[in-house]
C-alpha cells in the first residue's frame, strides 16, 4: 500500500515539477522504504 501511494506522490511530480514540499516528501518516503538509491536521483 505504501509503495503503491509513494508511486503516485512520484507520478504527480512528474506532472508539476514545482512541488517543492512534494519532492521532499518523495525523497523522505523512498529512503523510509529503502530506496535510497531512488531518493538520491531524485
Amino acid at each position: 500500500m505504501m509503495q503503491g501511494m509513494v508511486d503516485e506522490l512520484a507520478d504527480r511530480l512528474t506532472k508539476n515539477p514545482r512541488d517543492a514540499a512534494g519532492w521532499i516528501q518523495l525523497i523522505r518516503s523512498r529512503i523510509v522504504l529503502g530506496e535510497r538509491n531512488l531518493a538520491e536521483r531524485v
